[in-house]
């Protein structure tokens, strides 16, 4: 996490540049990851759908329980490509069925 705030400090867009699917490289990797303090981190300086998108790709449903908890847009948020947060969780293969279903009951029912 010391590393990516050097990093934040010096240019935020060494961070937020963007990756596959328009979302950052660094969001995907800390979702991947399961980093959890460094997700926080780099929210604290972009919020945004790319954030949403980066957690469902890494496969955390944990993140992707704080970042859409009381959202209700959250099916409307799309990335370069006009996938929504369903379409990268399942499209990337990172959740299994059952945390699938388990997203899927949580944030769109």
């Amino acid at each position: 996490a010391g590393f990516v705030q050097e990093l934040l400090d010096r240019d935020p867009l060494l961070v937020f540049g963007e990756g596959e699917y328009g979302v950052t490289d660094m969001f995907y990797a800390a979702a991947r990851g399961g980093n959890a303090d460094l997700f926080r981190m780099l929210l604290d300086h972009a919020m945004s759908p790319r954030a949403v998108h980066a957690a469902a790709r890494g496969g955390s449903v944990r993140m992707l329980k704080e970042l859409i908890d009381g959202r209700s847009d959250v099916s409307a948020y799309l990335d370069i490509r006009g996938s929504t947060v369903l379409h990268a969780a399942a499209g990337r293969g990172q959740l299994e069925l059952d945390q699938l279903e388990q997203f899927m009951i949580q944030f769109f029912c």
